[in-house]
């Protein structure tokens, strides 16, 4: 017999915490709470013992023992973070149906709270596709509630996933939407130790929540703010092409094969580490920089291990060069790259000594791409940042498309150097991503599928907040990522699915999307978004090209809509969705149809913003 929550409008079940449950274990019940609360409005009363009646026990095996004898199975196999060769993430959870009662937990408290937000999708239609609630939260209404989905388990293949939003890395509205979709991490300090429980709880339980996955460009401040910094030694910095040493301001990046400034950069991370107690660290190369020379190093024989040596051939200490949409590499391509991730390893081994439980992380990113010949230190781990993957035309297994080819033999080579990889893809970064929204959902799931099959340990695509922070790309639209949001939340829903589950089926989950976010137009806009998706995969053989180059709208409307005439039945389709949609759904719809309109059929009468403006 299924159990019911609440009948008739009233509380049925009472919401079990156990007395030594931590913050985010209670913040946990809080939520599923509340959320009961909008779907029915019943109160569920929160209890330390466990009632006569039907209950809802949340736990961990630390907070609730008893779920080691109760359920020894699903503790094991949350526990198994490695599983006959197969890599998980550590926050899955488990939901059972026993004894009266709904158990929700994990091995952690962030698995817990996964499990409590699974289980309201599942049980209740929670979604929460956007941070404004009114126009991004979904959810059953039913005065009874009754446990339709009960007994089941789930764990990721990943144990990163997040975003680098973009925009406002700070916003943590949009930082609690998404861990509201099991996603677990961020690429900024999510809110400061400072915040308290009591200043704002759903801060406090964000930064609780996420995890921080440290990136940024910061290798010359790694120099300049450290501890045994010598503003009168030019050591640290990249040279001319005669070997004299440059000032900081005219340095590409820094002298990486100066024990100096390996010593430097070590002491910086070490105090970072002690104060903050953070033990996450980022060296990260200056953006959109070369090495930059430093003569006569560069030309000599490196000796990465005793022994052994990794030459420059006689090309410039050149890797790439993007902002010409091409690359370049020495004779032997090694090279850099195996000078780069020595610095990092004898960085990571001072590091060590002091803070033996500290991760350094740093790019694969520009020159640092290709692996090296030295292996990584274990306290090493790896930001990769695909470049010349933007235009995201491209899936790894298609090796006719020169970039695809480049990446896939450079991913395959670094799995077989470490597991220890998160990747930094371009998901939701493109300069007109304000205006169109890239059907890039087959790209995404062969990357997760590809990424699962190599145990990495997960993902950080570059996004923006879903806030009205300044977008850097389209400075002039007062909505800033709001905007990029309103044509692309499908496409960012779809890739948290996918990173709990890289196999879903696609065609479902654009269905689902569209019957919870649009109602009563989804037909006509699973219509609009079958033609984009079909589209895009007609149009994207001739992108071959990096995408964040491309700044203008025609590109992307012309190459993958105008050009297969498809314009004329997705106009129909989004008109036809207006039609049928309520004022809620209208403005889910909005932006794209202005968009499509004003680019389609500028002359073709109100636009739903003057329709919009006519009534109020």
């Amino acid at each position: 017999m299924s159990l019911i929550l609440t009948k008739d409008g009233a509380p049925n079940s009472s919401i079990v915490l156990p007395e030594t449950a931590g913050d985010l274990l209670r913040y946990a019940a809080k939520e599923l709470q509340d959320h009961i609360e909008k779907a029915t409005g019943a109160e569920l009363p929160i209890v330390n013992t466990r009632p006569q009646g039907a209950s809802v026990i949340l736990g961990t095996p630390e907070s609730l023992p008893e779920l080691l004898s109760r359920f020894p199975d699903d503790v094991a196999w949350l526990s198994a973070t490695w599983d006959q060769g197969k890599r998980y993430g550590s926050d899955g959870f488990a939901v059972r149906s026993e004894d009266n009662a709904v158990w929700i937990f994990g091995v952690c408290e962030r698995g817990a709270i996964n499990g409590v937000y699974d289980f309201l999708e599942k049980n209740l239609g929670f979604y929460w596709f956007r941070t404004d609630e009114e126009l991004g939260l979904v959810f059953d209404r039913t005065p009874t509630a009754v446990v339709s989905r009960g007994d089941y388990r789930e764990k990721s293949p990943f144990e990163v996933r997040g975003w680098h939003m973009c925009c406002n890395n700070w916003d943590y509205r949009s930082e609690h939407m998404i861990m509201r979709n099991k996603l677990n991490a961020m690429s900024a300090p999510i809110p400061p130790a400072s915040v308290t429980e009591e200043e704002n709880p759903d801060k406090y339980a964000v930064r609780l929540g996420m995890k921080r996955q440290a990136v940024s460009h910061n290798l010359h401040n790694l120099v300049t703010r450290s501890p045994i910094y010598d503003p009168d030694c030019k050591e640290y910095w990249n040279t001319d092409e005669q070997g004299n040493f440059k000032t900081e301001d005219h340095s590409n990046q820094v002298n990486i094969f100066s024990q100096k400034t390996i010593e430097t950069i070590a002491a910086t991370l070490i105090r970072q580490i002690q104060d903050s107690g953070d033990n996450v660290v980022f060296i990260g190369m200056q953006d959109s920089c070369l090495p930059g020379r430093n003569y006569p190093w560069d030309t000599q024989p490196f000796e990465y291990e005793p022994g052994k040596f990794v030459y420059p051939g006689s090309k410039d200490f050149v890797r790439v060069d993007y902002a010409c949409d091409y690359r370049l590499s020495p004779d032997d391509e090694d090279f850099v790259s195996t000078v780069w991730f020595t610095f990092i390893n004898k960085i990571a081994r001072i590091v060590r000594k002091s803070c033996p439980d500290a991760e350094i992380q740093t790019f694969g990113y520009f020159f640092t791409e290709n692996p090296p010949l030295c292996p990584l230190d274990d306290n090493v781990h790896l930001v990769i940042a695909p470049i010349i993957e933007e235009d995201l035309s491209a899936h790894f297994y298609e090796t006719d498309n020169p970039h695809s080819a480049i990446l896939l033999r450079e991913f395959e080579a670094w799995s077989k150097l470490t597991p220890n990889i998160v990747f930094y893809d371009y998901y939701g970064c493109f300069k007109t991503s304000h205006v169109f929204d890239r059907a890039i959902w087959s790209k995404l799931q062969s990357d997760l599928q590809f990424y699962a099959k190599c145990n990495f340990t997960g993902l950080i695509p570059e996004g923006v907040a879903d806030c009205k922070a300044h977008n850097s790309w389209a400075p002039d639209d007062p909505n800033g990522g709001s905007s990029i949001w309103d044509l692309n939340a499908l496409t960012f829903w779809i890739y948290g699915k996918l990173t709990w589950n890289p196999d879903e089926d696609i065609p479902s989950l654009v269905r689902t999307f569209c019957d919870k976010y649009f109602g009563g137009a989804s037909a006509p806009m699973q219509q609009y978004y079958s033609l984009l998706w079909k589209g895009w995969e007609l149009g994207r053989k001739e992108s071959v090209r990096i995408g964040y180059h491309l700044s203008e709208l025609s590109y992307f409307m012309d190459t993958f809509i105008g050009k297969w005439g498809f314009q004329d039945e997705m106009l129909t389709a989004l008109r036809k969705a207006w039609e049928l949609a309520n004022e809620t759904e209208k403005k889910r719809i909005r932006r794209i149809k202005e968009v499509f309109e004003s680019y389609f059929a500028p002359d073709s009468g109100k636009s739903a913003q003057e329709e919009s403006a006519q009534k109020t």
